[in-house]
């Protein structure tokens, strides 16, 4: 009896540890989702009203020529929206905000997000969505790095996956779009919707 008593101690030290060890395995297993956000929405992720202009998760650095304020477009709005895919209730697409009827200058333009990845690990870091773009969507950008996606146009949806190239804290997204010369009624414009998740 009395080794019995002096026994269970131990036995119960190991179950202790076994326990522990697969709490802080689940705990290591654990996705979080990133915050960040679809185009044409609020920073709630709330669809923004057509002409919506400025204050977006979304800005854009870089154009070959008029504004880099942001407008949103929906079906409301009327063209482009019909060649391109129509809004949801999940985004919708953003713009330069030049005057319509839309035309805008030929060229690449960068539209960009950003994302904080602070107390998660970024090397566990995925992001998965859908861009459409007008016209060719050339590249998405991590952290100013190419991952070699691109995008077929505005008719449809184009999937990717982004898994590498994560910094902690404050990480930027560049969507890089062409738009082909056109003498009249020439928009460009960007659509993503996307999620995330890191351990």
């Amino acid at each position: 009896m009395k080794r019995m008593v002096n026994r269970m101690p131990g036995r119960l030290g190991q179950w202790i540890l076994v326990a522990g060890a697969v709490v802080a395995l689940a705990g290591a297993a654990h996705a979080s989702p990133i915050i960040i956000f679809n185009t044409g929405v609020d920073t709630l992720g709330n669809p923004l009203p057509n002409g919506t202009v400025g204050d977006l998760p979304y800005v854009l650095t870089s154009v070959p020529g008029g504004t880099t304020d942001l407008q949103v477009r929906t079906s409301a709005g009327g063209f482009p929206i019909g060649p391109w895919i129509g809004n949801d209730s999940l985004s919708a697409w953003i713009r330069p905000n030049n005057p319509d009827p839309p035309n805008d200058p030929a060229g690449l333009y960068d539209y960009r997000t950003t994302f904080n990845l602070m107390g998660l690990n970024p090397a566990t870091a995925v992001l998965i969505g859908q861009w459409a773009t007008d016209d060719a969507g050339v590249d998405i950008l991590i952290n100013g790095v190419s991952t070699g996606n691109t995008a077929a146009g505005f008719t449809g949806w184009s999937a990717f996956t982004l898994s590498g190239g994560f910094l902690d804290g404050v990480n930027t997204l560049d969507f890089i779009v062409s738009n082909s010369p056109g003498d009249s009624g020439n928009p460009t414009g960007l659509r993503v919707e996307m999620s995330g998740t890191a351990a």
